[in-house]
């Protein structure tokens, strides 16, 4: 019972640590890229602390393992330099002891990001694509930023020259329109005016002294037509429903793979998808178990070497898997048996690294 408690006290702190710092230097990354779009449409503070708190699950998913791995290495690398883990064996406590509370935080480890990974991440990925497009949408029912092309919507672009009145009157008009994809056209007009309607979900363009620009498909031949007025309603709606397939619940990835009409990359890709959903927290756990024999082996090198041991097996393991999932999904390997290599590389590195603890004690002789 003492050890269990000298091992939670010294992994508390370093684990806290970690996962501060590894959270906020991936929020940074993926905020401050979004700053102009939040200073462009208008948002508030709520709206950004939305916008945080719907990118935490995808963050968590990463930091977990990681500031566990840190928090167990640098417990063991403090144990080790003060003698305390000799100590603990010079007695007869046995390795089976210390074995036992890093089993019991590297299994609340995996549970917390099975369940990040598979429930949190794809509603928290869907819900934080829609909050962002509804944000970039109702600045557009309020006006068009000046000199931006700007996609309405799939298939449409606007660009506006000048404006006025907040962006609700415009001059030099031009749209690109290829929604229908067998007869896109060009529109240009000298002034417009937008109309905006958030209870039909759509914006109204009435458009003033322009052309429109039609080509053939052999383009040969080119349709223009004239117009003193003319008005493009666009609505918001038609991509509301559409999910990708990280977005996609365990069950969804499912009824997709069985799907028989579907190619076979795209089962692939879903396929690889589910695996990795459930991979990356085993991963979670094999990390963590690996932390305490390398801070106990290699302790006494320093703190230095525990955190670069740490950053090693941290990127090492997702390497490898970038690596073996890209190998499935471009069909380099057939079999998805690939993407459970990196969780058995730690496996057998982890039960080697337990075995020589467990055979040799905690001092590695050369």
């Amino acid at each position: 019972m003492l050890i269990n408690k000298l091992i939670v006290k010294e992994f508390l702190f370093p684990f806290g640590i970690a996962l501060f710092s590894v959270l906020s230097i991936l929020l940074l990354g993926r905020i401050v890229p979004l700053l102009e779009f939040f200073v462009r449409a208008g948002a508030g503070i709520g709206d950004l602390l939305k916008t945080v708190m719907l990118f935490m699950p995808l963050f968590l998913q990463f930091a977990l393992p990681m500031a566990g791995l840190f928090g167990l290495l640098i417990c063991f690398v403090k144990l080790t330099q003060s003698n305390e883990v000799i100590g603990l064996f010079a007695i007869g406590i046995p390795p089976r002891a210390i074995l036992r509370p890093v089993l019991l935080l590297s299994f609340l480890l995996l549970i917390s990001t099975l369940f990040i990974s598979t429930t949190l991440v794809p509603h928290s990925k869907f819900v934080a694509r829609q909050f962002l497009k509804d944000l970039g949408e109702n600045k557009l029912y309020t006006g068009i930023p000046e000199g931006r092309f700007v996609e309405l919507t799939k298939g449409l672009v606007l660009f506006a020259n000048k404006n006025r009145k907040q962006g609700k009157r415009l001059k030099g008009v031009f749209i690109w329109d290829y929604r229908e994809k067998s007869t896109p056209f060009i529109v240009y007009a000298q002034k417009g005016t937008i109309l905006g309607d958030e209870s039909t979900h759509s914006i109204l363009l009435r458009l003033k002294n322009g052309a429109i620009y039609r080509e053939s498909k052999d383009l040969y031949t080119t349709d223009i037509l004239t117009f003193k007025e003319y008005s493009l309603t666009v609505g918001f709606e038609e991509t509301v429903h559409r999910k990708s397939r990280g977005e996609m619940k365990v069950g969804e990835l499912l009824d997709n793979i069985d799907k028989k009409e579907i190619s076979t990359q795209k089962r692939k890709k879903y396929i690889s998808e589910l695996i990795r959903r459930f991979m990356l927290p085993i991963g979670a756990f094999l990390l963590s178990i690996l932390a305490a024999p390398l801070g106990i082996f290699f302790g006494r090198s320093g703190m230095s070497m525990g955190i670069a041991l740490g950053i090693s097996s941290f990127l090492g393991y997702y390497l490898v898997t970038t690596l073996c999932t890209n190998l499935y999904e471009t069909n380099a390997v057939g079999s998805a048996l690939i993407l459970s290599l990196p969780n058995l590389i730690l496996t057998a590195f982890a039960l080697f690294l337990w075995r020589t603890l467990f055979k040799k004690g905690p001092v590695l002789l050369p």
